[in-house]
């Protein structure tokens, strides 16, 4: 099975080989790959005495999430938030990025995980308290990229997550009762009316996407593939955490 975006693992093995000797400068001295990757290919490489995650996705469009993901990162470490380093985000030809590998056990294998998802309570209210400008993915965008960004809640309610459609879908396929779909009407155009400044979000804080060390203490979050710029309610909303 080719996969993510038709490319076979031995063609995304011997790319990440390639990214070793040509961007880290250096001969693998191993290359392994690594689970948990749904959209994207990810591989544990070893060269000197580092060790670094590379992903991977043959989708051209790729590298623009992958930029868009190392700038909410970036603005995650410089608030003091413990988020991996990315080390080179680029195409050759495939979009790639390299970040530290931060060692210890995924949320899901922590002895406590009760105590795992307070943490993860606490990181979430710490990156909503970085203020930003604009709303949605967009708006994490380069300089360059920003006119599309929402400047408003509303706009991104409905221009980036279609909310009115998606709600008379659930209604067109029989899914709500009229008198709940009004109610969501309602409520959806009042939600349009909110005035809050956006702030920054991780977009799928979940156990698989912290590290936790020995003592149970989140020492990463990974996964900032859907982070984005929204009201403070939006990681609230969007939270699945499984305990």
């Amino acid at each position: 099975m080719r996969t993510p975006q038709e490319l076979s693992p031995r063609a995304a093995r011997a790319y990440v080989t390639h990214l070793a000797k040509t961007v880290l400068r250096h001969e693998p001295n191993n290359v392994r790959r690594r689970g948990g990757g749904l959209t994207n290919f990810v591989y544990q490489v070893d060269v000197a005495d580092q060790s670094l995650i590379v992903r991977i996705n043959a989708a051209p469009e790729k590298l623009r999430t992958f930029k868009r993901e190392q700038q909410g990162m970036n603005l995650a470490r410089d608030a003091g938030l413990p988020v991996p380093q990315v080390l080179h985000v680029g195409a050759d030809p495939h979009p790639f990025m390299v970040l530290d590998n931060v060692r210890g056990a995924v949320g899901t294998h922590a002895y406590n995980r009760i105590t795992t998802v307070h943490q993860m309570g606490e990181l979430t209210a710490r990156i909503h308290q970085i203020q930003t400008q604009g709303f949605g993915p967009t708006a994490l965008d380069a300089a360059p990229l920003r006119g599309t960004r929402r400047h408003s809640w509303g706009a991104h309610l409905e221009g980036d997550l279609h909310a009115s459609e998606r709600l008379a879908a659930l209604e067109r396929l029989g899914m709500l009762l009229p008198v709940n779909a009004e109610r969501m009407r309602r409520t959806l155009a009042y939600m349009c009316t909110w005035r809050r400044n956006p702030v920054l979000h991780h977009g799928d804080m979940r156990l698989k996407n912290v590290i936790v060390d020995h003592e149970g203490k989140i020492v990463a979050v990974l996964d900032w593939e859907t982070a984005r710029r929204a009201s403070p309610h939006y990681g609230i909303c969007r939270s699945r955490c499984t305990i």
